[in-house]
């Protein structure tokens, strides 16, 4: 009998050391640019709750596009409301001929990429920026510079959740 309850407790050690529950908390945020330097929001996020009733708080009317119009091009900028902070961009002339932008922290995007496809060729890494200034310089096709733009941002809380996690 007492060999049989340390074999138990042996087991339930190596069963508990093995797998673990831990709690995790997200904190969701969002990109806000500042509407500065010409830059403009276009379009806000809406959201309804179950009895199609407008919510007040943390997901609503957050910017999710916005737009810089110089004379040579045009910024399109999109932060759609996500579990992790994302910006995707494009740059056009006026006539709607795609140009090329260099600058800290920006991926050009992969053409099978689901943001590709919606018709956005890059994406600023929030992660690696560290709170720095969005930078960069607008191409020509023949690489010739004919821009250049620095948005300041801020991080705003759209709340956090809570959960255990199970291994």
């Amino acid at each position: 009998m007492y060999k049989h309850r340390i074999t138990l407790l042996i087991v339930a050690a190596f069963t508990f050391s093995h797998v673990a529950c831990a709690p995790y908390v997200i904190s969701y945020k969002h990109v806000c640019f500042n509407e500065t330097n010409g830059l403009q929001i276009v379009k806000r996020s809406t959201s309804d709750d179950s009895h199609e009733r407008p919510l007040l708080f943390a997901k609503s009317r957050l910017p999710v596009q916005a737009r810089i119009l110089r004379d040579d091009y045009a910024v399109l900028i999109q932060t759609p409301v996500n579990a992790i902070p994302v910006v995707f961009l494009t740059v056009n002339t006026s006539a709607g001929d795609a140009l090329a932008i260099e600058g800290a922290h920006l991926l050009q995007l992969e053409r099978g990429s689901g943001a590709y496809i919606e018709g956005y060729r890059y994406s600023f890494l929030i992660s690696q920026a560290k709170g720095e200034p969005l930078r960069f310089a607008v191409k020509d096709m023949t690489g010739r510079v004919v821009g250049v733009e620095t948005l300041p941002y801020a991080l705003r809380s759209r709340g956090v959740t809570f959960g255990i996690d199970s291994v």
